[in-house]
């Protein structure tokens, strides 16, 4: 719908915005942004023939990784530990982002809020996982 363009809109923006400044964790927003789009499109990466997603996303990974060929099955797990390297509370001030988006299109277009608030669910259920599973390496770096 035009909500979810408008609300993903928003996450290819501050992406892009990242990237612009030269943030040191372009590439980690780069890499959560097609991990979404992948995950979302329930599309694992490993068919015979690859979605136009899963060719950006090997790309992404083979440049910045080993430059070594990224095996079909590991294209989500890398993109996932890729954006660990995202802050998690730039994910919250994306969040107050998205709540705005949502709030106007809401009132704009109330029969699309409910299919935009499962979207919005989602993609925070993405980056949590993502947020939560740097915090436990990090732990794991503090504990003796």
């Amino acid at each position: 719908s035009s909500g979810i363009n408008a609300e993903y809109g928003v996450f290819k923006q501050v992406t892009n915005y990242e990237c612009a400044r030269g943030a040191p964790d372009c590439v980690a927003w780069r890499a959560v942004m097609l991990f979404e789009e992948v995950s979302l499109a329930n599309d694992d990466c490993t068919g015979d023939t690859p979605s136009a997603l899963c060719v950006n996303a090997t790309t992404l990974l083979e440049k910045n990784g080993d430059g070594k060929p990224i095996a079909k099955d590991q294209i989500l797990p890398k993109l996932f530990e890729l954006g660990k390297k995202v802050d998690p509370a730039d994910f919250d001030n994306l969040n107050n982002i998205r709540n705005a988006v949502v709030s106007y299109v809401c009132s704009k277009e109330a029969s699309h809020c409910s299919e935009l608030t499962r979207f919005i669910t989602l993609e925070n259920l993405l980056e949590s996982e993502i947020a939560k599973e740097k915090e436990n390496a990090e732990n794991a770096k503090v504990k003796p």
